[in-house]
């Protein structure tokens, strides 16, 4: 049958406006997961709004939900971002493909950007109860992921991006990634965030981890993860009062209470954060520094008492406690206690022991 010019007009205004539907709905897999890829990317409206979504990258997700990729997503400027996340309880499955960025970092240092690879907006609560899983990231001009509280990482490759790898806040759950050279810090983690069996690089000055909680079978290349999970400690480089006011302990440490550090053989001293001496390898240094005795508030008594006021006062005529490992450890062939502790003015100037959060 043949279509009058009127009833052809009427089809392809028809027509017209089912492509138009098409267009705008969701990329949606058949069991409710959106997709992302290239071609989504370009065209804009990830969940089907334009204006929340506009063509072109970021891909801006605004729908809480699970997503997937189904390409690898090639930004071409270091100032591009890849996803921005405007909203919490989002699950990204990469399906084993790469969001990717033109950056190369040598050993000489990475090209900045402020490009991020997956990452919550800056300016918004978003970002928290986020999963990703799956996939790489490589070559970002920023950093490579950034969320927010009680996100999940995992099976994820981060590497070649100006900024951090991978940057969580609070209560997160970092399980078997690899994470390699970047511009500043591998993981750079909130309180409370676990990493587990995670493999990292330093570059240079750059570490591979700052903060967070290791769980053991992690390997780094600059010894501030642990293997078996031991609690990390050091004694600082910089020297303070008994008033303990400078900061004495970097992100991820506190001021170690005795008890804390009362068996070495327990914990993993960080050669790369603390003091060294000529013949203590990759152990402590042999050398006193402040410590917590775990008591009420005291300015004077004996070593173990006294703590300079809860290490609160910077006066003369107050005392706290230092102490070293014991240079005499042997006595025969007796091990003795391994520390040695005296009082100190609180007005004197040492080193902090400082242990892993």
């Amino acid at each position: 049958m043949k279509l009058g010019w009127g009833q052809r007009s009427v089809a392809c205004a028809l027509w017209a406006t089912l492509c138009l539907v098409i267009a705008a709905a969701p990329a949606a897999a058949v069991d409710g997961v959106i997709e992302i890829n290239q071609t989504v990317a370009v065209a804009g409206g990830v969940t089907g709004d334009f204006v929340s979504d506009a063509p072109g990258f970021p891909v801006v997700i605004r729908v809480a939900g699970s997503y997937r990729l189904t390409s690898n997503l090639e930004v071409s400027s270091l100032d591009a971002p890849a996803i921005v996340i405007d909203t919490n309880d989002v699950e990204i499955d990469l399906n084993g493909f790469s969001v990717r960025g033109p950056n190369v970092c040598t050993p000489g240092g990475c090209p900045q950007g402020i490009g991020q690879g997956i990452a919550r907006l800056t300016s918004q609560s978003s970002g928290n109860r986020v999963t990703l899983r799956n996939g790489s990231i490589v070559g970002m001009g920023s950093n490579g992921i950034v969320l927010e509280d009680d996100a999940r990482i995992e099976d994820m490759a981060v590497s070649q991006c100006g900024g951090n790898g991978i940057t969580v806040g609070e209560r997160g759950l970092l399980i078997q990634n690899r994470v390699g050279m970047n511009g500043f810090q591998g993981l750079f983690l909130g309180d409370e965030t676990l990493y587990v069996r995670n493999v990292l690089s330093g570059r240079g000055a750059n570490r591979s981890v700052t903060g967070g909680v290791s769980g053991g079978g992690n390997v780094c290349n600059d010894g501030l993860c642990s293997v078996r999970g031991e609690r990390l400690y050091y004694l600082s480089e910089g020297a303070d009062s008994g008033a303990l006011d400078s900061g004495s302990c970097q992100a991820g440490y506190h001021v170690a209470s005795f008890s804390e550090l009362a068996n070495p053989a327990n914990l993993v001293y960080v050669p790369v954060l603390g003091r060294t001496l000529a013949d203590s390898g990759q152990g402590p240094p042999v050398e006193f520094g402040w410590v917590r005795t775990g008591g009420e508030a005291a300015t004077a008594g004996d070593a173990g008492t006294a703590n300079c006021d809860a290490y609160d006062s910077n006066m003369g005529n107050h005392l706290g406690t230092i102490m070293r490992l014991n240079p005499a450890w042997t006595t025969g062939a007796v091990q003795i206690s391994p520390w040695d502790s005296v009082t100190e003015f609180c007005n004197q100037l040492h080193a902090v022991w400082c242990v892993q959060n």
